[in-house]
């Protein structure tokens, strides 16, 4: 089985790597704003998307989506709900919103994606 885990270099997926082999791809040897890197990846069995949230990152979803046969994205609290009463970026739980609707969508169409936070 074919593992694809993007956000390579993050906390999420240094932990999965002791239980997970598969291909770690963090932003220095994979672009998520960049079309073309995503359109030359191989297809992959599952997809865990553990990268951070970022508007040109979430307007390629759908092109990263069609790479895997099983998809999950992580997202986090702040990004179902947006922490209203607590300080911070909004702009993070806005595209983590972003990412969940995408998400959520992709797998009405398809029914191949999970949602976790």
């Amino acid at each position: 089985m074919s593992v694809l885990i993007t956000g390579g270099n993050g906390n999420l997926a240094n932990s999965l790597k002791k239980y997970i082999d598969g291909d770690y791809y963090g932003k220095d040897m994979l672009d998520l704003t960049d079309r073309n890197c995503i359109r030359n990846l191989p297809n992959y069995d599952t997809l865990i998307h553990t990268a951070t949230g970022d508007i040109k990152i979430n307007d390629n979803l759908p092109l990263l989506y069609s790479k895997a046969g099983k998809i999950f994205a992580f997202t986090s609290k702040q990004g179902t709900f947006l922490n209203w009463k607590k300080t911070g970026p909004i702009k993070y739980g806005l595209e983590k919103l972003n990412l969940n609707f995408i998400t959520y969508r992709h797998n009405i169409e398809n029914q191949n994606a999970q949602l976790l936070e």
